[in-house]
């Protein structure tokens, strides 16, 4: 493993476990978000597919590939008719439908009931900010204009991750 890769990991794994040991040093202080497990590991799995998503954009921006760039953004693009809807109360409208995921409607209910407004609006401006990269590169946007927008969203999720904590409750 050459040192370049090496050092490529070393960060990312010294950030997770210095967030991991942080709410032990004080308590964890974050706000409890309550979800029925099955919405929980939904979600979860969603936001590991989502990190592994970024870092395939960000290895396609490090050798200036915004070709590769937008495809990746464009693969990994929810609908943002969802998330708007979701943030502004609305009805599910078809295009923001996932059909892949058995019982989507009930499932768009029980988030829009269970999860806080504010994360609601980052999970859109995290969502809206990854739209961004995608027009961007499609249009011969540049690696380092991707970058300053992958900044933005990852603000979104270190904030959103410093503040939520989401805890299971049994399924009904």
């Amino acid at each position: 493993m050459s040192a370049a890769t090496k050092l490529h990991w070393f960060f990312p794994v010294v950030a997770v476990v210095l967030l991991a040991l942080a709410p032990c040093a004080r308590g964890d202080e974050r706000i409890v978000v309550k979800l029925p497990r099955a919405d929980r590991e939904q979600m979860q799995n969603d936001m590991v597919r989502f990190m592994e998503q970024q870092h395939a954009l960000i290895d396609a921006l490090a050798v200036r590939d915004m070709t590769r760039a937008e495809n990746v953004a464009r693969q990994a693009r929810p609908p943002l008719a969802r998330i708007r809807a979701l943030a502004s109360g609305k009805p599910l409208p078809p295009e923001g439908r996932l059909p892949q995921i058995k019982g989507d409607e009930a499932l768009f209910l029980r988030m829009r009931k269970n999860l806080p407004p504010p994360y609601l609006n980052m999970l859109l401006g995290m969502r809206e900010t990854w739209a961004k990269i995608e027009s961007d590169a499609a249009r011969g946007g540049s690696p380092e204009q991707a970058l300053k927008h992958m900044s933005a969203l990852q603000g979104f999720c270190v904030t959103c991750h410093k503040l939520y904590r989401i805890e299971p409750v049994a399924d009904r």
